[in-house]
């Protein structure tokens, strides 16, 4: 049976997911929309008359012919729209982050297990050849012993928190908004879901690319996480004079994997490698290949828990390192 949608939040990144749906004919129908933006919602009755179209989340949550919800809304919606389709049993694919602080993350670790749907978000770095690729070369251990890994969200784009609504919202935080990409391609590089590990974090962050605007937050914020032997460093810049790229360097005892504007391959001592094209398919990911694999798994009936259980431990990471940021201290968690 196809899976009927209903979209809440008809911005970018709504319109997004409404395309990538649409590609999915076979999986899925998009049946409604929702945005509470008064002019916005005109304009959807108008243009998609062939859909059900609602100004308030809770009447598209409600619809008992829509099974599986899209949350695109701002990140403070989140929580709130997603418990109330586990409450329905609607499967979920909310955008990231799925809760802001601590309290949230409490209340959906204890939700979750009892939540019979399935549920997805765009982590969609997982998707990019380059480092699907190095995932299986570490399992390989043609790394060697991986000691020291970095990773950057390079946002470039310091419009968004100038003009959008990212700046007017006082709870909003780089590292469940960007940070949080990187948090979870270092933990499925370094398989830290198969056991858990113990983490020492410490946070720092400032807000020189955004001193002149009204938004208080950091632009800049820079991690450090200690986990046996390997050291970890995380950043994310939303000022950074660069196009929108998530680097990547992994040092390991037998060689180098670089993902930069300059170097995309393996160092092996002094000897440099570079592997073809098709191997190194870097870029901005879309969701496509996340929402198609959500949807695959919903027609197919798979299992969902590896999956649960993954989005629950990547998030619970990120409350760490901004709960570390946010006390300026040293953060120790088992994860």
């Amino acid at each position: 049976m196809k899976n009927k949608v209903g979209i809440i939040g008809f911005g970018n990144v709504g319109t997004k997911h409404y395309k990538e749906f649409l590609k999915k004919k076979k999986l899925c129908e998009v049946v409604a929309i929702c945005d509470f933006d008064k002019k916005k919602f005109l304009k959807l009755k108008k243009n998609f008359k062939n859909l059900r179209i609602y100004k308030n989340s809770d009447d598209l949550i409600n619809d008992k012919t829509i099974n599986t919800v899209s949350i695109c809304t701002y990140d403070q919606y989140h929580m709130e729209q997603m418990l109330k389709c586990f409450k329905k049993n609607k499967n979920v694919f909310c955008e990231k982050p799925l809760c802001f602080n601590y309290d949230q993350f409490k209340v959906l670790k204890k939700k979750l297990p009892l939540f019979k749907g399935y549920l997805g978000t765009n982590f969609n770095l997982r998707t990019s050849g380059t480092f699907a690729f190095l995932k299986k070369e570490i399992k390989r251990n043609k790394l060697g012993k991986v000691f020291h890994l970095e990773a950057g969200y390079e946002s470039g784009r310091l419009f968004k928190i100038k003009d959008g609504w990212r700046g007017k919202s006082k709870d909003y935080s780089l590292v469940h908004g960007g940070m949080i990409h990187m948090i979870d391609l270092v933990m499925w590089l370094l398989e830290f879901f198969k056991k858990k590990r113990s983490c020492e974090i410490i946070s720092k962050g400032n807000n020189i690319c955004s001193e002149k605007f009204n938004y208080k937050n950091y632009d800049f914020i820079a991690s450090t996480l200690k986990t046996k032997n390997i050291v970890i460093n995380l950043k994310a810049s939303w000022g950074c004079i660069t196009p929108h790229f998530h680097s990547l360097k992994i040092y390991g005892t037998k060689g180098t994997f670089v993902n930069d504007f300059k170097y995309k391959g393996y160092f092996f001592k002094k000897k440099k490698i570079f592997f073809k094209k098709d191997h190194l398919s870097y870029a901005e990911r879309n969701r496509g290949e996340v929402i198609q694999n959500f949807l695959v798994d919903i027609f197919e009936k798979k299992t969902n828990k590896n999956n649960r259980n993954e989005i629950l431990k990547v998030t619970e990471l990120a409350m760490a390192i901004q709960k570390s940021l946010a006390k300026e201290k040293i953060i120790k968690i088992n994860i």
